[in-house]
């Protein structure tokens, strides 16, 4: 009976490791361990953090979507303004921003893994040969 719980334990392993994908995960792990940094956190605090970060986002939501009819039955116009996002903070030879671009402000934020974004504007994405110049 042990040869073959050791057999059998032998072929399990074998199978999990190549299924499981953990050889992989083991090595990129060594690879990233130098600047990885382990810290012990309150998970309870975590929990509040997070669900008034999304309490926020949440109520934020909310009111833009309470905000637009109100502006739709008020009859205002549909005022806005285009930017080609290949042209943001494109400058001229005079030191201009270009047509069809402006000054953004980019800043490395959390939730889009620390890459440079906008949060001031909000955006509407549209087909380039729909409304470029």
């Amino acid at each position: 009976v042990k040869s073959w719980a050791d057999a059998f334990g032998g072929e399990l392993y074998s199978i999990v490791t190549k299924y499981s994908g953990s050889l992989l995960l083991q090595k990129k792990y060594k690879d990233v361990e130098p600047t990885l940094k382990i810290k012990e956190v309150d998970g309870l605090e975590l929990v509040k953090k997070f669900s008034e970060q999304m309490e926020s986002m949440l109520r934020r939501k909310v009111e833009a979507v309470e905000v637009q009819p109100r502006g739709l039955q008020e009859g205002s116009p549909l005022l806005f303004d285009y930017y080609n996002s290949l042209l943001i903070n494109e400058k001229d030879e005079n030191d201009n921003y270009v047509e069809l671009g402006d000054e953004f402000i980019l800043e490395p934020n959390e939730h889009f893994n620390n890459l440079l974004v906008n949060t001031t504007y909000s955006d509407i994405q549209l087909p380039t040969n729909v409304y470029n110049k």
